[in-house]
């Protein structure tokens, strides 16, 4: 959604989910990281380094969260927790399939290029995307092997 057509509640709620929600889970678990002195790993976007037009909500939540887990790599470093950002891109996700009924409010400044907005927010913009599992698994895989 272009950033003057955004829906404020909306982007609450995206800030709650790809924000806040990583950061309670963190809360949550950060006894039992510290004491197996283990691993904390956020997925966070190329959108938050590529600036992409229409995308700017998304943007700001992902790299948000990646400005949090720089942080919790110094906060967590002098109890030998490691904290991994994998900056991700071009990967086709459930995320993608909420557009289908996308519409600009009608008084919107891109009202014009509202089809090509929409197709890019269902990950139709010409870009080949990596399946979800498989770059689930791929991600695990390098992990793992430290």
């Amino acid at each position: 959604m272009p950033i003057l057509d955004q829906d404020l509640d909306a982007a609450r709620e995206l800030y709650e989910t790809n924000v806040l929600g990583p950061v309670a889970v963190t809360q949550a678990f950060a006894p039992l990281l510290i004491q197996a002195q283990g691993m904390l790993v956020f997925i966070t976007s190329i959108a938050g380094y590529l600036h992409v037009p229409y995308m700017g909500t998304y943007a700001g939540t992902k790299s948000s969260l990646e400005l949090i887990a720089e942080t919790l790599r110094l906060e967590l470093g002098p109890f030998n927790v490691k904290v991994l950002s994998i900056v991700t891109g071009a990967v086709k996700t459930m995320g993608q399939t909420y557009f289908g009924d996308f519409k600009l409010p009608d008084d919107s400044l891109y009202k014009s290029i509202e089809d090509i907005i929409a197709a890019r927010a269902r990950g139709e913009d010409g870009r080949p995307r990596m399946a979800l599992a498989e770059y689930s698994n791929e991600v695990v895989t390098q992990i793992i092997q430290g």
